[in-house]
C-alpha cells in the first residue's frame, strides 16, 4: 500500500496502558497455547500484506482524524482497497469455503 512511510512515520500514537484482570490472563494464557491471539496468526499466515501500514492507517484514520491527509485516502480507497479487498476474498475462501 502507498501509505508514504515517511507520513505514517510524523504521526506517533501514544501508548495506552490498561488493566488486566483475571478474565484477560486467561485469554491470554489461551493465546500462548494456541500460537497467539487470531489476529497474530492471521498476520504470521499472510506475511505477505504490509500489516504495520495497514494497522496504522486505521489507528491514524481513526485517532487522528484532522490529521489525515485526504490524498492518500483517495488514493488507498481507490487503487489498494480494492486489491486488499480481493486478498481478503481469497483467504476467506480458503478458510471456510467459497459457497
Amino acid at each position: 500500500m502507498r501509505l508514504h512511510a515517511s507520513w505514517l512515520a510524523q504521526r506517533q500514537m501514544p501508548g495506552y496502558k490498561t488493566r488486566c484482570g483475571r478474565r484477560c490472563h486467561a485469554q491470554a494464557d489461551r493465546d500462548r497455547r494456541s500460537g497467539g491471539p487470531p489476529i497474530q496468526r492471521l498476520r504470521t499466515a499472510h506475511a505477505e500484506f504490509d500489516w504495520p501500514s495497514i494497522i496504522g492507517f486505521r489507528n491514524l484514520a481513526v485517532h487522528e482524524y484532522f490529521a489525515v491527509s485526504w490524498s492518500i485516502v483517495w488514493v488507498t480507497a481507490t487503487e489498494d482497497v480494492p486489491t486488499l479487498r480481493s486478498h481478503v476474498e481469497r483467504i476467506l475462501g480458503e478458510a471456510f469455503g467459497s459457497g
